[in-house]
């Protein structure tokens, strides 16, 4: 195998601050041979911007310093912290050895504890060491954070999900014991930590909830309505102005208008998500550089990963130009080095959830706009550059499309991209592929093809047709995939129907998605709650 390889660094390295200002310079903090001291207590650890030869450990707590090497009983490498916005602390180690396990310690200790270590990414453009990249994915997952006191009038009673998130993620360590490998990165797809997107929404949700993971696998995260506060929703509800303040229903385009509650209204702030993740902006971690937080890329060998943002970029016409012509570069670049390239953000261009419709239709409310925008205005950009696979959350149940093209405004016989346009003949791989087996479907990559997957199933699934539909509209968008295993109202139910409604096109129960991605294939699971694999399907070369 052609794999460059790299020494550890001992000189001076840099730090990207956590701030919601791009443009800032980074800190600076040493980096010296002398590990001495013991473990320190933490009460969020994860790591950011995993690349083949960098990482960054990112932590709150007392702790200055952080130790790193290939020997766990042997660290050999401190870096001096610096800390940046949110209460963090981040040490960023470069000159890392490619498709290499380290251990870390957190204080300076010279010995790791067991549970922290990571390995970081293959040499870009080449494959791993064992061949295969296994990539998990969990949208709309943070309903732990329901458990946090919220002030907002539509917070969730947090018995409704409690539990929820922890058992998909069992479920995903359930069928990683019976397959042997574990996951390589972590994805999210935006409302991340409900109900508001605060500081001790994203505690309870993410860190507390995934402490393991993130102690091994870098988290890559989106956007979503979550993450922007709350806002006054009481026109909406058919309450006096003033009276409603919900979460999820920001429609600003601008970073610094979130809002945590009724009472600081007047004075909005930087989400928390910005000062949380130390998202790439300037292709650290191989991608072209967005000069934002909000979108960004990263390579992981011969994968390539973006993160659009469609909950504030895509609502301001000029920002979703700047961030699609930045799109287009990056995969222009990108196509020369990937085998596969996976695109997340969190409004589905096509889905039919209870409460979230892709339909340009009277229905469609404007929290959902950007919906239709991405469908419209990205997925031609994903054609073009042969995207494999997109992945959204916000619909709270799981749907899957047909290998498929074309259904956008614009295009041959369709107007607005909707359900009711879609022709199989026209629009789906194999000229109308109209059944699937047990096993899921097989697809040869095909230029101009792509598989979009709403997966907002990680914290809760809708179990109803909520108040935007009727029954014969939920989960039935014409271009995606029937699903034998779809329930209704919790009750699990294979290949028939209930109350007359026939063989449902997506699922309503929890889980995840877990990606195996090698030279020759693409394997796309869902996991519901105890491990098991409810759909699938492989594109292969």
């Amino acid at each position: 195998m052609n794999i460059k390889f790299f020494t550890l660094a001992t000189t001076v390295v840099a730090l990207l601050t956590a701030c919601g200002d791009n443009s800032s310079s980074p800190p600076i903090s040493v980096a010296n041979s002398v590990c001495t001291g013991t473990e320190a207590t933490t009460t969020r650890l994860f790591l950011q911007q995993l690349s083949d030869t960098s990482v960054i450990l990112k932590w709150r707590g007392d702790a200055t310093a952080a130790c790193i090497g290939t020997n766990a009983a042997n660290l050999t490498t401190r870096v001096v912290a610096t800390s940046t916005a949110g209460d963090h602390k981040e040490a960023k180690f470069t000159g890392l050895t490619a498709d290499t396990a380290y251990y870390y310690s957190v204080g300076g200790s010279a010995v790791a504890p067991a549970t922290q270590t990571f390995r970081t990414a293959p040499t870009t453009g080449y494959p791993s060491n064992d061949g295969n990249t296994r990539i998990w994915v969990v949208g709309d997952s943070g309903t732990a954070g329901y458990l946090h006191s919220d002030t907002s009038a539509s917070a969730a009673t947090p018995s409704a999900y409690a539990g929820v998130a922890e058992a998909v993620r069992q479920g995903m360590n359930t069928f990683i014991k019976t397959t042997g490998q574990t996951i390589d990165m972590m994805l999210m797809l935006g409302d991340n930590a409900y109900n508001n997107g605060d500081d001790a929404n994203y505690q309870a949700a993410v860190f507390d909830t995934y402490k393991n993971e993130l102690k091994n696998v870098a988290l890559w995260p989106t956007i979503g309505n979550h993450e922007m506060g709350v806002v006054d929703g009481s026109a909406l509800y058919g309450y006096p102005a003033g009276t409603v303040f919900a979460g999820g229903l920001s429609t600003s385009s601008n970073p610094n208008s979130y809002i945590l509650d009724k009472a600081a209204v007047s004075s909005p702030t930087l989400m928390p998500y910005l000062n949380i993740f130390s998202t790439p902006i300037a292709g650290e971690a191989g991608g072209i550089a967005s000069g934002t937080k909000q979108y960004y890329s990263f390579n992981y060998g011969k994968v390539h990963v973006v993160s659009l943002d469609s909950q504030l970029s895509a609502r301001d016409k000029i920002q979703r130009n700047t961030m699609k012509s930045w799109l287009d570069r990056d995969l222009a670049d990108a196509s020369t080095k990937a085998d596969w390239t996976i695109v997340i953000f969190h409004h589905p261009p096509y889905s039919k959830g209870a409460n979230h419709d892709s339909d340009s239709t009277s229905s469609t409310l404007f929290i959902d706009q950007p919906q239709i925008d991405m469908r419209n205005e990205f997925v031609p950009v994903f054609q073009k550059y042969g995207v494999d696979l997109v992945l959204n959350g916000h619909s709270h149940s799981y749907e899957r499309s047909y290998y498929m093209k074309d259904l956008y405004a614009g295009t041959t016989g369709v107007v607005n991209g909707d359900s009711n346009e879609f022709v199989a003949a026209t629009h789906a791989y194999g000229k109308g592929y109209s059944g699937r087996s047990a096993a899921g479907e097989e697809y040869k990559k095909t230029a101009g093809y792509v598989v979009y997957s709403a997966a907002g199933n990680g914290g809760k699934a809708d179990h109803d047709y909520g108040s935007m539909r009727v029954i014969t509209e939920w989960l039935n968008h014409a271009a995606h995939v029937f699903q034998p295993f779809w329930n209704w109202v919790g009750a699990q139910v294979a290949g028939s129907s209930k109350s007359g409604v026939d063989h449902k096109r997506g699922l309503a129960i929890p889980g995840s998605v877990l990606i195996d991605a090698n030279k020759d294939r693409l394997e796309v699971q869902m996991l519901n709650q105890t491990g098991q694999v409810l759909d699938q399907f492989l594109i292969k070369k």
